[in-house]
């Protein structure tokens, strides 16, 4: 039941990244105006339309694969913890949670930076975190 909702949610993802691909690719290129004045008001949306749809197939295609890869690095994950000492994982909660909010309290001073101060904030949250 559960790869069954799995399934059809991937397909819709694929659907929607597809179809907002498509339009922003058919927009960006300013193919929607030689469409438009080509072929009529609706062809961009058809095409957008199409797009997603091909995308869903794609997505049809590749989501037992992508569930298959999902169980088994879940059941991985899954026994790594359960052979780590709770302690250990508890210090590493800790530290995670320590290194997030000294990241956060430097995001601040970083953002006063030129040019690069937008991104400071996310490599010291990587890093950090």
């Amino acid at each position: 039941m559960i790869e069954k909702i799995s399934k059809v949610v991937l397909i819709i993802i694929g659907m929607v990244l597809f179809y907002q691909l498509t339009s922003m690719f058919i927009n960006y290129y300013v193919l929607g105006n030689l469409l438009i004045a080509q072929f009529g008001v609706l062809s961009p949306i058809v095409i957008s339309v199409i797009g997603g749809l091909i995308g869903g197939l794609i997505l049809f295609i590749i989501s037992p694969r992508l569930i298959n890869w999902g169980k088994r690095t879940s059941t991985w994950i899954i026994t790594k913890l359960q052979k780590t000492p709770i302690n250990e994982i508890m210090y590493g909660f800790f530290g995670l949670i320590m290194g997030l909010i000294v990241a956060n309290l430097l995001s601040r001073a970083f953002l006063l930076i030129p040019f690069v101060g937008k991104y400071l904030p996310i490599l010291a949250n990587i890093g950090l975190g």
